[in-house]
């Protein structure tokens, strides 16, 4: 086969099998959703005033800017589920340790249950894991947090300390300081910060740290630790959030506007940003400018206030959902980082008995499928995700792969060329659906499919997939006319 071929098959045409989506994003998604932001680097978090009392996970106040972060966890690729724990049975859901060939229904109505046995249920699920696995410091660190948004403030410290002394990772050192200020507790956040941040060199470690010694008078000290940061890091919006505190404590109110500035041009929405530029401006004599920010801040307050309002009813609900969600999210990421995809699933079931819309949990139950190799249920979780997301092509693309290797071809060249309606001048729908027909002994069609891409896009990689198609075809002459005109197009010789 001709060179140009091997190299079509590698750059384009290879049908790629379903995208392997780290069920870390579980967990880490959801720092970019306003329900569980933790301004990780883009801040999308509730806005708070002075008199909220914000110890939800070890947030901080408007003056302290210190997240809590839930960190992005791998799966591994692993079948395995001969060890698979026996979780507390939910009284929310029956849908868990399905087995290939049972029935297999996705929840599409929200179980309802009181905040108080929804919170209980967390504290189960989060309880399992530290028994199943009481030597890690990760299912200690799900409880922490959970009893940090039950705030449990103390208990919370406690087990972050403990986390410490198995791992000191960077998350467990700055959610330790970070719910040990909130607690009043600065220099314990210090001394503990002090200890380790020149030994893991973590800039978000030394931004704590710099917190921490704001809150303790020691204005100078924090902005040298702020100096150590890499420079990358330093152009972050929470570490110019932090530097921007300090300066306004050293009297540098013009530095601090600068990288406030700096800091809003990357996350307008940043409520916190907003509000310590308003001192900035204030302290400057720049009066005008600081009521607009300060009016800026009202509304954008007002605003998260006014729809979270329209939509829960009772803010007790949403907060014990919340936990509950989290809880469940964290616990099938670290099951599933073990190889216990069997748990893994049980608890994503129970979440979407929860929230039957959650697409971060289908999309990772749909990974999981994947893994086990089942699948029928994922054809049936991706449809639902594609109902959710009508305009996402790579939920269709996913899709079709799903259904080819469960068997159903036909229904996989209907969903691609559903695809190819959705985005007619993207190549890759062009490219499976050709690919899919010729796995099928179906040149006639693949080859129309390839014309079409051709005429559409007339582009080098659009003529490239011709070429290719038709070499498959064994219409050699005609895949050599192609292939020139896709060396035309591309200002080859």
């Amino acid at each position: 086969m001709m060179e140009w071929t091997k190299r079509h098959r590698t750059q384009i045409l290879c049908v790629s099998s379903l995208s392997v989506i780290v069920l870390g994003m579980i967990a880490g998604t959801r720092l970019f959703d306003p329900r569980y932001a933790r301004e990780n680097g883009q801040s999308t978090e509730k806005p708070s005033n002075k008199s909220d009392a914000d110890l939800q996970a070890g947030l901080e106040s408007n003056e302290t800017f210190l997240p809590t972060e839930i960190e992005h966890q791998e799966l591994q690729r692993s079948t395995n589920t001969d060890s698979t724990i026996r979780v507390a049975q939910s009284p929310l859901t029956s849908h868990a340790g399905i087995k290939s060939g049972d029935a297999f229904d996705l929840p599409t109505q929200a179980a309802r249950m009181e905040p108080d046995k929804l919170e209980q249920r967390a504290i189960e699920i989060a309880q399992a894991l530290v028994v199943r696995y009481p030597q890690d410091a990760e299912p200690l660190h799900i409880m922490a947090l959970l009893k940090a948004r039950l705030k449990q403030s103390l208990a919370a410290e406690q087990l972050w300390q403990t986390c410490i002394e198995i791992s000191p990772a960077s998350k467990y050192l700055t959610n330790y300081a970070s719910i040990a200020m909130n607690r009043g507790e600065s220099q314990l956040a210090v001394d503990m910060l002090t200890k380790y941040a020149s030994i893991t060199k973590d800039d978000d470690v030394i931004r704590h740290l710099a917190t921490a010694l704001l809150k303790t008078g020691r204005a100078d000290e924090a902005e040298q630790w702020m100096l150590k940061a890499t420079p990358q890091s330093a152009k972050s919006p929470p570490m110019l959030q932090t530097l921007a505190q300090i300066q306004l404590e050293l009297g540098k109110a013009e530095e601090a506007e600068a990288n406030l500035r700096k800091a809003l041009a990357m996350d307008s929405e940043s409520a916190n940003a907003i509000y310590s530029l308003s001192m900035a401006l204030a302290r400057q004599g720049k009066r005008v400018e600081a009521a607009e920010a300060i009016q800026r801040y009202k509304k954008l307050q007002s605003s998260v206030r006014s729809s979270s309002s329209l939509e829960f009813e009772s803010l007790a609900e949403k907060a014990a959902i919340d936990s509950t969600i989290q809880v469940l999210t964290d616990c099938a990421a670290f099951y599933a980082q073990q190889g216990d995809l069997h748990s893994a699933e049980h608890l994503l079931m129970e979440l979407l008995s929860i929230r039957p819309a959650d697409e971060i949990a289908l999309q990772a139950l749909a990974t999981i499928f994947g893994y086990s190799k089942d699948f029928g249920k994922q054809c049936i979780v991706l449809q639902r995700i594609a109902e959710l997301e009508p305009q996402n092509i790579f939920v269709r693309f996913q899709l079709a792969d799903s259904q080819a290797l469960s068997g159903e071809p036909l229904k996989a060249i209907e969903t691609l060329s559903a695809a190819i309606s959705l985005e007619p001048k993207r190549l890759e729908g062009y490219s499976r659906l050709a690919q899919l027909y010729l796995a099928q002994q179906r040149p006639t069609e693949a080859v129309d499919i390839a014309q079409r891409a051709a005429q559409v896009l007339s582009t080098a990689d659009s003529f490239e997939l011709l070429a290719y198609v038709y070499d498959r075809a064994g219409r050699s002459s005609e895949a050599f006319q192609a292939q020139s005109q896709a060396s035309l197009l591309r200002g080859e010789k």
